[in-house]
């Protein structure tokens, strides 16, 4: 059997038939408890997985631990243990899916489920998911309460762990987008960790077998995405639960979801989890990873925080009556609305100056242009349907970024017009300085070439607009 696997098993074969797999009623990454219920209930249908309640929420959602399989490696996995990183559960929809197939896989299937059992924890923070944030609803990070074990969450988490005394553990997680690996200037689109046990980092059997499965996801996977997987940093958390699960024993992987250039919605990373983890469950059922040598996890770039959202290259501005030749680095920092269901984004200056070591997700080269601030428009509207009749071409030309809204209040913090508003005649620095709201104006030959409003950058010569929302200053 495993000869004709591998003659018909391959990443690229198993992501050309994804999106057959694809669970499509999970497309916005903000989905909440409610939605995957239903999809809870109908693998319930189907004799091959096991459902059971694992426990409740502290605000009462039940939380399923989901198992398949009949073999001896007992695997354990959980996602969204942090309530804003969701990539992972989407992409355990997507093994569901692949599991019930039937298809050109299905001797990958046999050999998985023949000699692993599975157990998922689908969103195992389902209170932080309905408000699309990290914490629980008592504003508690689980994966620092593996110790304490004072939150429902953590303590069921730690049940299960100790019930089905697992061999090996999947903790699934996003991270920051502005992550490269190294020091190359791309963005590490995937990172593993081995997670230590001691401060020492030392090496026990257990972290020994997490190291080499990884070795060999990373040797499968990064094929598909060269030079964009990193290896995370191995600081010992004392508190956190992979650390502590591989010091009891078992051999724990930390995958972490970043960023990817153009995947506000991240299906193509879901899409990479995906066959990611199916390669990790492949790599145990067949033992393929037991003589890789370690010392290739090391050469694994450590993951660096090294990437802006936006970076703008040879800007010139006038200090004190002289020129100077500076880069300006922008990111994106999210914002739930107040339905917890849509995003919306401020950019902010996070560093001036040489930048030349930092990579981007869009770099602009402004050679010849030099920096002014931006401007407010001073006539003063009664209503956004006035603002959205304006000409903005025309005002980015005058080098306006913001307009005036006389208004008692505004509930409001952004705006899909693509300009910024001011609530009456509040005043707003546009100083060009770290941490502040980027609006500016960048000038070419005395004309305005780009706007920079809200961290977007528009070209004036551009027949789209590329300013994804404008901020609202209350």
């Amino acid at each position: 059997m495993r000869t004709i696997l591998k003659k018909k098993f391959s990443i690229k074969s198993l992501l050309a038939n994804y999106d057959s797999y694809k669970e499509t009623s999970l497309l916005n990454r903000r989905f909440k408890h409610k939605e995957i219920i239903p999809l809870i209930k109908k693998l319930q249908e189907h004799s091959m997985f096991t459902i059971a309640k694992a426990g409740e929420s502290l605000e009462g959602r039940e939380i399923f631990l989901v198992s398949t399989g009949k073999g001896k490696t007992k695997i354990l996995l959980w996602s969204q243990m942090h309530g804003d990183e969701s990539t992972a559960t989407m992409a355990m929809f997507d093994i569901f899916n692949f599991f019930l197939a039937d298809d050109n896989f299905n001797n990958l299937r046999k050999e998985i489920l023949e000699k692993t059992t599975l157990f998922f924890i689908p969103m195992l923070n389902p209170d932080g998911a309905e408000k699309f944030k990290r914490q629980n609803a008592s504003e508690i990070d689980i994966n620092r309460d593996a110790k304490k074990l004072l939150f429902p969450e953590s303590q069921i988490l730690e049940s299960v762990y100790r019930k089905i005394k697992p061999k090996f553990a999947f903790n699934l997680h996003d991270q920051n987008s502005n992550y490269t690996v190294g020091i190359t200037g791309k963005p590490a689109v995937l990172s593993f960790l081995a997670p230590p046990f001691d401060y020492y980092n030392s090496l026990n059997n257990a972290r020994k077998l997490s190291i080499q499965v990884i070795i060999d996801i990373y040797n499968k996977v990064s094929k598909i995405i060269p030079n964009q997987i990193a290896r995370y940093n191995d600081e010992y958390e004392p508190r956190a639960f992979g650390d502590n699960f591989v010091k009891r024993g078992t051999s724990s992987i930390l995958i972490e979801s970043g960023g990817k250039r153009d995947e506000l919605t991240k299906q193509e990373i879901r899409k990479l989890n995906f066959a990611t983890l199916l390669i990790g469950f492949h790599s145990i059922a067949s033992n393929s990873y037991r003589n890789l040598a370690i010392i290739k996890y090391k050469e694994i770039l450590e993951n660096k925080e090294l990437m802006f959202d936006v970076l703008l290259k040879n800007i010139t501005i006038e200090t004190n009556g002289k020129e100077y030749k500076i880069d300006i680095g922008i990111n994106y920092e999210e914002y739930s609305t107040e339905d917890y269901e849509s995003s919306f984004y401020v950019g902010k200056i996070k560093d001036i100056g040489d930048l030349s070591i930092y990579g981007a997700y869009d770099t602009f080269d402004c050679t010849d242009m030099y920096l002014n601030q931006g401007k407010t428009y001073q006539k003063k509207f009664k209503s956004f349907e006035k603002i959205k009749k304006l000409d903005f071409k025309k005002l980015y030309s005058d080098g306006f970024v913001s307009v005036i809204l006389n208004s008692e209040w505004i509930n409001e913090k952004y705006t899909s017009l693509p300009i910024n508003i001011l609530r009456n005649e509040k005043s707003v620095c546009y100083e060009i300085s770290v941490e502040n709201n980027a609006n500016f104006v960048l000038i070419n030959n005395n004309k305005v070439e780009q706007v920079v409003i809200n961290g977007f950058v528009h070209s004036l010569k551009s027949k789209n607009n590329s300013i994804l929302n404008g901020a609202i200053f209350n």
